[in-house]
């Protein structure tokens, strides 16, 4: 027998709007100051950082022992890419994957970034 819809009231459904909202914003300060010269771990900073200041948990963090704020996925890179010291090249691209927990709930997102020059057939 299958599980019945979950259906959520009108005080869930705000947290929840909540919770995506800051993985929506979350994403979109990552892109607008992610650069050439940073490093991955760089990055996971400026996300762990932004989440944090707005009273909210990185949900990566531990993860199935994941040891980081974000997934960054340069590259070749399928998914789920640890932050490290890689430093961000001209060429590059990256996945940046955002998951942060807010009033019960989980925001989820993430986008593709091309950083300069990035090769035509990509």
């Amino acid at each position: 027998m299958r599980d019945p819809i979950y259906v959520m009231n009108k005080d869930q459904q705000d947290c929840l709007r909540k919770a995506a909202n800051l993985g929506a914003r979350t994403l979109k300060h990552a892109l607008d100051n992610t650069r050439i010269g940073m490093s991955l771990d760089e990055v996971d900073a400026l996300v762990h950082n932004y989440i944090v200041a707005d009273g909210a948990y990185p949900s990566a963090i531990d993860f199935h022992h994941f040891p980081k704020s974000v997934c960054t996925s340069v590259n070749d890179v399928v998914s789920h890419g640890v932050p490290n010291s890689y430093v961000l090249q001209d060429g590059d691209y990256l996945n940046i994957d955002v998951v942060c927990y807010k009033h019960g709930h989980h925001g989820d997102n993430s986008a593709m970034l091309m950083l300069g020059d990035v090769h035509p057939d990509i």
